[in-house]
């Protein structure tokens, strides 16, 4: 069984070197990514 990491960030959840705008946007990347891994989008060829 695999483990997850798990990383702490402040109570808001965005870290103190990004803007608000910029870590929504890695966050939805980062589900965007997920979701194609999930449904076996992974091959480009």
């Amino acid at each position: 069984m695999s483990e997850a990491a798990i990383i702490e960030f402040p109570q808001d959840g965005c870290p103190p070197e990004c803007s608000f705008d910029e870590w929504q946007a890695r966050c939805e990347l980062a589900a965007a990514y997920r979701l194609c891994h999930l449904y076996g989008w992974t091959d480009l060829n």
